[in-house]
């Protein structure tokens, strides 16, 4: 029972460290990337893409997909040709 209870927080130490590089890197500012709305919405869905990623590895599958999905939702917003793009 000790091994599963080491196992499972070194399972979660490694998903938590994934988690907080990946939202570090995605809400660093680029020295080229200007803080327009697209930018913005491409550093939150970037976020919630390791957001995702980090439910996903704890088994939490559905949770993690749902992630996902609002991170594609924020990140098709008003691009280019599609609808009510202007």
């Amino acid at each position: 029972m000790a091994g599963t209870d080491a196992t499972a927080k070194s399972k979660l130490i490694k998903a938590t460290e994934s988690l907080h590089r990946i939202v570090t890197q995605a809400f660093a500012p680029e020295p080229d990337d200007p803080r327009t709305p697209f930018y913005e919405r491409e550093r939150y869905a970037a976020a919630l893409m390791g957001v995702a990623q980090y439910f996903t590895s704890l088994e939490g599958r559905p949770l993690g997909q749902r992630f996902f999905e609002l991170g594609s939702a924020i990140a098709d917003l008003k691009r280019p040709g599609n609808v009510g793009s202007h």
